[in-house]
């Protein structure tokens, strides 16, 4: 509660537990609540515990709760914005995760040159995995891509009491139902299977002797460990 100009007695602040309670709100959906005074605040704590946290003006990257003065130049490049963008055409949305996507890009671009199958458990609208085959022209692959969903949001019945005390099963499950939107936005891409229902049921309907490529994120304990 510490306003930006105050100095205080206390030369270090509990990062751990300030780390804990800002995860508490990201699990909750709350920290797209905080206002641009509480994050400052927050970030005037983590520098009084002796982190570099730099000035909010000065980042080159601040975006999706990750912010930095390293080099983000892979944000124009011609071709990640192009598979960027159509990933934002299957969600029919700009998510804000840049750097995320760069990444799986990134995890792709290397995973291609094994031997195997891409598998994505966590698929929803399909943001990441469209970009990813755009990126690596998919369709001259000659490689299968399953995608695992309920295609409806969490199964509820597979949340642990943990999750449902924070609200997995109310606040935070805003999925819908888009089946028919995900088969329509992949029916351009050759080789994609959709799987629907929940993992772990579903694992054995992927039929791969190898694995080159596996992109977990269920939001959910129990299929994710199994995933």
């Amino acid at each position: 509660s510490r306003g930006r100009g105050e100095t205080s007695s206390a030369t270090s602040v509990d990062a751990e537990s300030l780390a804990h309670v800002v995860h508490a709100m990201h699990q909750r959906g709350e920290l797209a609540e905080l206002s641009p005074d509480h994050v400052e605040a927050i970030l005037y704590a983590l520098r009084s515990s002796g982190h570099q946290v730099p000035a909010i003006d000065a980042a080159a990257y601040n975006e999706d709760f990750l912010m930095t003065t390293h080099n983000a130049d892979f944000q124009s490049d011609p071709r990640f914005v192009d598979a960027y963008e159509r990933g934002i055409r299957a969600a029919g949305r700009d998510y804000g995760f840049r750097w995320r996507v760069h990444v799986g890009l990134w995890a792709a671009s290397c995973a291609i040159g094994l031997d195997g199958d891409f598998v994505e458990c966590g698929v929803n609208r399909g943001f990441m995995s469209s970009a990813i085959m755009r990126y690596l022209d998919w369709n001259s692959r000659d490689r299968r891509f399953f995608l695992l969903d309920t295609f409806r949001g969490l199964d509820l019945d597979l949340l642990t009491e943990d999750e449902k005390r924070l609200g997995k099963g109310t606040r935070t499950n805003t999925y819908e139902e888009c089946f028919e939107e995900v088969r329509a936005n992949f029916s351009e891409f050759r080789n994609v299977i959709l799987i629907r229902g929940s993992v772990p049921g579903t694992l054995t309907q992927v039929d791969s002797e190898a694995v080159a490529y596996l992109h977990i994120d269920m939001n959910n304990v129990t299929p994710e460990i199994a995933a």
